[in-house]
């Protein structure tokens, strides 16, 4: 099985005015939207097309990299080793 790398979070940043946002100041701004803003932006979120990283895993899936992990994952569906998540 080939290797599959995700992005960790941290890495994420934005640009705002020249200066870049962490992922935390981003999430603090969201949580300043009003509801009418948090709807437009989860709606737009929504409606976002796949990125380079869509396509990356799409492509892993398609080559069967992600095989494994999809079989182990059924195992514990049909285990009943599967919790909500809080």
């Amino acid at each position: 099985m080939g290797e599959v790398i995700l992005p960790s979070p941290k890495n994420y940043n934005v640009v705002r005015n020249g200066a870049q946002m962490s992922l935390a100041e981003i999430k603090t701004a969201i949580e300043q939207l009003s509801f009418e803003e948090r709807a437009e932006l989860a709606a737009w979120l929504h409606g976002w097309k796949d990125d380079e990283w869509d396509e990356q895993m799409k492509r892993d899936i398609a080559a069967g990299k992600l095989d494994a992990v999809l079989r182990e994952m059924e195992d514990d569906i049909e285990a009943g080793r599967l919790r909500d998540m809080p």
